[in-house]
């Protein structure tokens, strides 16, 4: 017996939160898959990236990756204490895969993430396209300044 399927990354849905999860556009997408007539939904690997962001050379071959963890899911079933901010449009189009290993976070306004084990000011530039400089002045911080896991680190000037 022949059985339809379709080719569709994960990550290529139009997620909330910058990237595709398992939230109500997969559960959508399997709906019209479905009344489309096809069977299967291939959605290729789910593990964490690995060198270069590939998908094809894992930290682990056994691990999901937590970014395709639905965040209003999570919200919904009670398991976050308040619902993160969905990304726009316009920030969502300026996203790049790699920006995504840091949640953006946004308080009163003010754009952040949290440095992760042994970050510096010079990976997060690198990883979000920042210049160094410019997360250091937007953090008043001098220029040798080390980041701990857990420090915040604004991506944009302070409001007065």
């Amino acid at each position: 017996m022949k059985k339809a399927g379709i080719l569709l990354p994960l990550q290529s849905l139009n997620g909330e939160h910058g990237v595709g999860d398992f939230g109500k556009k997969a559960y959508e997408f399997i709906d019209i898959i479905k009344k489309s007539g096809f069977d299967m939904w291939q959605i290729l690997p789910l593990n964490p990236l690995g060198y270069g962001n590939s998908p094809y050379q894992p930290y682990s071959s056994f691990a999901g990756d937590e970014i395709y963890i639905s965040l209003d899911l999570l919200y919904e079933d009670g398991l976050l204490d308040k619902k993160i901010e969905k990304i726009s449009q316009k920030e969502r189009e300026k996203q790049k895969y790699p920006k995504l290993r840091y949640t953006i976070y946004r308080t009163f306004g003010l754009l952040y993430v949290y440095a992760k084990e042994n970050d510096s000011f010079d990976r997060i530039a690198q990883s979000l396209d920042f210049k160094v400089k410019d997360l250091k002045k937007f953090n008043e911080v001098p220029e040798d300044f080390p980041l701990q896991k857990g420090d915040i680190v604004y991506l944009e000037k302070k409001k007065s």
